[in-house]
């Protein structure tokens, strides 16, 4: 209710000594937001329950709230971080009050101690607070091989203004909600925000573009930052995020300094950088996290992708305009201008004179029309798929 539930978790530093798991989630009998320690190689793991770190906001906070974050890491440090929101609906006069934790970055040790090194102005009531002014830190990553935290905040409602982020949080500083979104210098923030007080994020998008002139949805779902080989050496050090609403997955670089390298033809008055393309349909995506094997996985409401790469196979080059393809179905072949025919691509489904059971089968090469995107839905009852791609194609499982 009002995004009061698991919100997150993470495993201990020491999991396969340990079996701790640490869970970010709504509790009733507080009516608060809490983490929590769990055993799961107990034989009652409800029981196992140590609490870690209690929210000092209850839910009866400037009425009925939400916005609660939230992404629960563990640091460098050993301490843990946990991402929150602003707790919406907001009252300005509470969000820099000492007793309160609204849009904070918090900090403590996962015995439930506050490590040193935890400071923000103001909040003397909150010592788990490590930054502030941070909207709806809905999803975070660190970059264990630079020590880098980043949090990425969902904007604002009013479509005309509002702003998604990406902040590199330290510690101390205050990010500017209520008070600012995006650059300190934001016009439309200009009678409460100034860049004496306030710290900037590293990337920003408005919700207004070109096409959208008063606005328009957008929902900022940060990934992480790839340290793998699977990928090319390109994606080394490329931070991935990508848009619940706009449905895009897209990445940034850095200089060896760490600082943003702006994509070509911006900054705009729009976004500071338009960013690099990676997927342009994965849907209404929430989250995204690293596989053991260096592929990308990220889930949506109602599924759990893979993106793979690999350099094998053979580099494509323009083909013909139409190709026949001969399928299960005796008689029938592609012909561009045939209503009935087959898949084209010769992908694991055929639509062959209406008999959607039918297996396309290439029997002459397929055109090449440029990289695409191939899902291949996985069951309990498949136990091999075969699929004709080429190199720059994406193959993604879907769960």
């Amino acid at each position: 209710r009002r995004a009061r539930c698991s919100l997150s978790f993470c495993l201990d530093t020491q999991f396969s000594s340990n079996s701790f798991i640490y869970v970010y989630f709504a509790s009733n009998n507080l009516n608060k937001m809490i983490v929590a320690r769990f055993n799961i190689a107990a034989s009652n793991i409800a029981g196992s329950q140590v609490i870690v770190w209690t929210d000092p906001d209850s839910f009866s906070l400037s009425g009925n709230p939400y916005h609660f974050g939230g992404d629960l890491l563990f640091g460098p440090d050993g301490s843990l971080y946990l991402s929150q929101g602003e707790k919406s609906p907001w009252n300005d006069a509470d969000i820099d009050k000492p007793n309160t934790a609204m849009a904070c970055v918090h900090r403590f040790n996962k015995d439930g101690t506050i490590p040193s090194g935890n400071y923000v102005a103001g909040k003397t009531g909150v010592p788990s607070a490590y930054a502030q002014g941070i909207r709806n830190g809905f999803r975070a990553a660190w970059d264990f091989s630079t020590n880098r935290y980043f949090v990425g905040s969902v904007g604002g409602n009013d479509q005309w203004r509002s702003i998604e982020s990406i902040y590199q949080v330290k510690s101390g500083v205050h990010y500017g909600w209520p008070f600012c979104e995006g650059m300190c210098s934001n016009s439309d923030f200009s009678s409460t925000c100034t860049c004496s007080k306030y710290s900037n994020p590293i990337h920003w998008y408005n919700h207004k573009d070109s096409n959208q002139p008063t606005g328009s949805n957008a929902a900022m779902i940060l990934g992480y930052m790839y340290r793998d080989s699977m990928f090319p050496s390109s994606y080394n050090g490329a931070l991935f995020y990508g848009d619940y609403c706009r449905q895009y997955i897209r990445y940034h670089t850095f200089d060896a300094s760490g600082n943003l390298i702006v994509a070509p033809n911006t900054p705009t008055q729009f976004t500071n950088s338009i960013g690099n393309t990676f997927d342009t349909t994965p849907g209404s995506l929430i989250s995204m996290f690293p596989g053991n094997d260096g592929s990308l996985w990220y889930t949506t409401l109602d599924a759990i992708y893979r993106i793979s790469y690999s350099s094998s196979g053979t580099t494509p080059t323009p083909g013909p305009t139409s190709a026949s393809v001969g399928c299960a179905i005796q008689g029938c072949t592609y012909i561009a201008s045939n209503a009935c025919h087959c898949d084209k691509d010769c992908g694991t489904y055929g639509d062959c004179c209406s008999d959607y059971n039918a297996v396309c089968v290439p029997t002459t090469a397929p055109p090449y029309t440029g990289p695409k995107t191939i899902d291949i839905t996985w069951a309990y009852t498949v136990t091999s798929v075969t699929v004709t791609a080429f190199v720059g194609d994406t193959i993604r499982w879907v769960w």
